[in-house]
């Protein structure tokens, strides 16, 4: 994964080497700043080139990492804040994950949170193995579920990536959110010979691409829907809600409606084997 770091100048030298831990685990980190030296933005001009190349580091990254445990002071660390706002704008499509506690409601909104990061490298070697993606992709061949979902319908359409698995062990599920977010919501039994159950459930762009990153070369089962699933991640994000519509052009929402489709049939197909 890309990763990109947001703090204060002053933690430079302790980032270059959380920098080298990440790549040594096979990530890269895009953020740029962290290797610059001195005070590099020396009059506006240079300023705002530093600007822009890091709003670019920011968009070029799949998770965005925000230090919480360095203060913003009077004489700086604010800049951290207003990136972490940039990273907001891409919500759908980035994991922000929070390194430190929370200092104000937005920081609420991280996707993962570790107290230090000594702890969030020690999560990421837990995650990193090959063995790890093999065991996740192991159980969503045969708990999970697949799909692209049609939210809202009626007024306005809104196709999003959905991928989701249920079992009555809440544990498997536990350590899928762990990995890549979502929710673990109890489900009640439909009748009284069947046991509660729990579900968890990833529907955002960026957490589902993160989980089919990792498990797609393990899995046999769902790998068709997989590739329905990555196929629309590759395709351009659109503003959702109620005026939808105005911004989707006519082709595209042709080629989102196809790839809906193709998905229903192959759970449909999937459905009638297994019965």
């Amino acid at each position: 994964m890309k990763f990109y770091i947001a703090s204060r100048l002053t933690e430079r030298p302790q980032l270059v080497h959380i920098a080298a831990s990440l790549r040594e685990l096979g990530h890269s980190v895009t953020a740029k700043w962290i290797y610059d030296s001195g005070d590099a933005a020396k009059d506006d001009v240079m300023a705002t080139k530093i600007a822009i190349r890091d709003l670019c580091n920011i968009a070029e990254a799949d998770v965005f990492l925000l230090d919480t445990i360095t203060q913003v002071a009077q004489d700086g660390g604010a800049g951290k804040e207003t990136e972490f706002g940039f990273s907001l704008g891409y919500y759908q499509d980035k994991q922000m994950w929070r390194i430190g506690p929370i200092k104000n409601v937005f920081h609420a909104m991280a996707d993962k949170s570790v107290e230090t990061w000594d702890l969030l490298l020690s999560y990421l070697r837990s995650h990193s193995s090959p063995n790890t993606a093999a065991y996740y992709a192991g159980f969503l061949d045969g708990e999970g579920y697949f799909t692209l979902a049609i939210v809202n319908k009626g007024t306005y359409d809104n196709i999003i990536p959905l991928i989701s698995a249920s079992q009555v062990n809440k544990l498997p599920l536990t350590l899928l959110q762990t990995s890549y977010g979502g929710t673990v919501l109890p489900v009640k039994a439909r009748n009284s010979k069947h046991r509660d159950a729990w579900r968890w459930t990833i529907a955002s762009r960026s957490k589902v691409k993160a989980c089919l990153k990792d498990i797609y070369p393990f899995l046999t089962v769902k790998k068709q829907q997989a590739e329905l699933l990555l196929e629309f991640l590759s395709r351009p994000a659109f503003p959702g809600g109620r005026n939808s519509d105005l911004y989707i052009p006519k082709e595209e929402k042709s080629k989102r409606m196809s790839l809906y489709k193709s998905m229903r049939m192959l759970n449909k197909r999937g459905r009638r084997n297994e019965t």
